[in-house]
Parts: structure tokens; C-alpha cells; sequence
């Protein structure tokens, strides 16, 4: 038994093989195609317009503008950044490197981090040797 509630209360309630009498439910039987999108999510318009260029004639004189408008949208969009997984470690790092040391107190470790807005940082020794890797979610555990 399937109950179904709307706004104004229950608008359906009965078993699977009454639901799907329904015609409104058969409605999404019948989809029609959608338009493929590009990889960075424009639409088909859009595509035609970089493939055509901003110089390209239009049969249809209505659409002239429209096209003349997304072929000039085009011509001024910024490229589209690398995918994550493509980028080299040195593109995402910050430098110079924040680091905390071991022997610091963990109130002022905290206060480094969220100062340079970072959430974790290398932990070095007296002789500025790596010894670790400290995160605001574990200084705040140590608090």
C-alpha cells in the first residue's frame, strides 16, 4: 500500500499496480531527447556558435542577434581550467611553507594555521627537521 501527500494533504493512496493506471506517472515514459551539453556544461547553442564562429551567416534572420550574442559570449569566456587530477603538486601548493614547531603550544599552533588560513601544516623539530603533520581538526581535539 503506497500513500502519496501533496501541499494539501494525501493525493493517492492504493498498490503499485494502481500507481502506475496513473497517466500522469506514465508521462516520463515518453522523454524526449535532451540536448547534449558540452564538457564544461554549455549548451548546444553554444557549441554551434564555437563551431561556426562569430562570422557565421544565419539563415534565419531572428536568430541573427541571438547567435551574434552567444558567438561574442564565446569569444570573451576564459579557458577552461585544467581538471584537478591534471595538475602538478606545485600548482596547488603554497609557498613559502607554513610550518609548526614541535615544541609549540597548541593554542598558538591553532592560531598560526587560521591566521595564514590554512588547515594544516608540517610539524618540524628544533633542528628543522620534518617530524609530522598537524590539522586544526586535531588541535582541536587537543584543546
Amino acid at each position: 500500500m503506497f500513500s502519496i501527500y501533496g501541499p494539501s494533504g494525501r493525493v493517492f493512496q492504493g498498490t503499485l499496480e494502481q500507481l502506475r493506471q496513473i497517466h500522469q506517472v506514465h508521462a516520463t515514459d515518453r522523454t524526449r531527447a535532451l540536448e547534449p551539453l558540452l564538457r564544461d556544461g554549455h549548451d548546444a547553442a553554444v557549441r554551434e556558435a564555437i563551431e561556426h564562429g562569430a562570422s557565421a551567416q544565419v539563415s534565419a534572420p531572428a536568430t541573427a542577434p541571438r547567435r551574434s550574442a552567444i558567438a561574442h559570449y564565446v569569444a570573451q569566456r576564459q579557458p577552461a581550467a585544467p581538471a584537478w587530477h591534471a595538475l602538478a603538486v606545485s600548482d596547488v601548493m603554497h609557498s613559502p611553507v607554513l610550518t609548526v614547531r614541535q615544541d609549540s603550544r597548541i593554542d598558538a599552533a591553532w592560531r598560526r594555521l587560521v591566521r595564514h588560513g590554512r588547515g594544516q601544516a608540517p610539524v618540524i623539530n628544533a633542528a628543522g627537521i620534518l617530524v609530522g603533520m598537524v590539522t586544526r581538526a586535531e588541535l582541536l581535539h587537543g584543546v
